[in-house]
């Protein structure tokens, strides 16, 4: 059993090195991670690259984990891993607090999954007390203390790396999600946030509804819109345009029934998306983006369509 925990860490720790060998000398190609990941590209410690430092740590685990002096290499492993996690927390803190690289938290896992089978090798914390006793060492009280101590606060950080993950994959999972327009066009450069509610937002649908270059997204701005946007996309399946299909919602009330509530969830959910979105950069509808930039509009004059094809839309 013993040996086959160190062959699990060994395992572990060439995926790891594998993987840190490849963002040292590959080329990374995560989809959705560029604009994080190049945040900490550059970082180094010391002048050290945090990749690096990353696969030395590796290295280091793997011969370990082969060394013949079983005591040696677990309690080096242990101290190794430990100092590792600790790190690796205080990081993941830090990309709470400014953005997930997902290669981070994929090498942080594995560090945390080489401490997992390292510390959890002799399945027991009296495993490696006896190993001191063998090893003519001879127990103290003092030295159970210190050894207990050491064991707690091993405890901490293991549980901190554990609820800053969590929280951080959160992080990870909201800035993945996109919008979810009401109308998708292909390849368009301006995207246009609207309620049905919002009256500026109707003058804008009226003339530029007709514009393939826009990608609509409906947010909820007042109490019953989910309704009306509902309503809306119901009278866009029946081949109404948008100006039509909005239009009509005003003299249309929707009186939702107890299994309303749960058919239409998933709609109800995509545009607490799409309104998270909007909340995250503004309070006020219609909000215009073109190629992903605000842009304050004067609702007297729209043109997105010049703008997007490099004028201003500036007031």
């Amino acid at each position: 059993m013993k040996l086959r925990m160190f062959f699990i860490a060994f395992i572990i720790s060439l995926i790891g090195l594998v993987f840190s060998l490849y963002n040292i000398y590959g080329k990374q190609i995560l989809i959705g991670c560029e604009r994080n990941c190049s945040i900490f590209a550059d970082f180094s410690f010391m002048g050290v690259s945090l990749w690096y430092l990353g696969a030395s740590y590796f290295i280091l685990v793997m011969l370990l984990s082969m060394s013949r002096t079983f005591f040696l290499s677990r309690f080096g492993l242990k101290v190794i891993t430990s100092t590792a996690l600790f790190a690796d927390t205080f990081l993941l803190w830090i990309m709470i607090k400014t953005a997930p690289c997902y290669f981070c938290m994929f090498e942080g896992l594995l560090i945390f999954l080489s401490y997992i089978a390292c510390r959890y090798e002799g399945n027991n914390f009296k495993y490696f007390l006896a190993d001191i006793k063998n090893s003519g060492m001879g127990i103290s009280s003092v030295t159970e203390k210190v050894q207990l101590f050491c064991s707690g606060i091993a405890d901490f950080v293991k549980y901190s790396w554990i609820i800053l993950f969590i929280m951080l994959a959160g992080v990870a999972v909201n800035q993945s999600q996109d919008t979810n327009p009401v109308i998708e066009n292909v390849n368009t450069a301006t995207k246009i946030y609207f309620s049905p509610s919002c009256k500026a937002c109707k003058e804008l649908v009226k003339t530029e509804y007709l514009n393939k270059n826009i990608e609509w997204v409906p947010v909820e701005e007042n109490a019953g819109d989910i309704w009306k946007i509902i309503l809306m996309q119901e009278n866009l399946k029946q081949g109404k345009n948008l100006y039509e299909a909005l239009l009509q919602t005003e003299n249309t009330k929707y009186s939702p029934t107890f299994f309303d509530y749960f058919k239409y969830l998933p709609t109800q959910i995509d545009i607490w998306v799409n309104t998270a979105k909007v909340k995250e950069r503004t309070w006020v509808v219609p909000y215009i983006e073109v190629f992903g930039n605000p842009k304050s509009v004067n609702t007297s004059f729209i043109g997105t369509e010049y703008c997007s094809n490099g004028g201003s839309c500036v007031e």
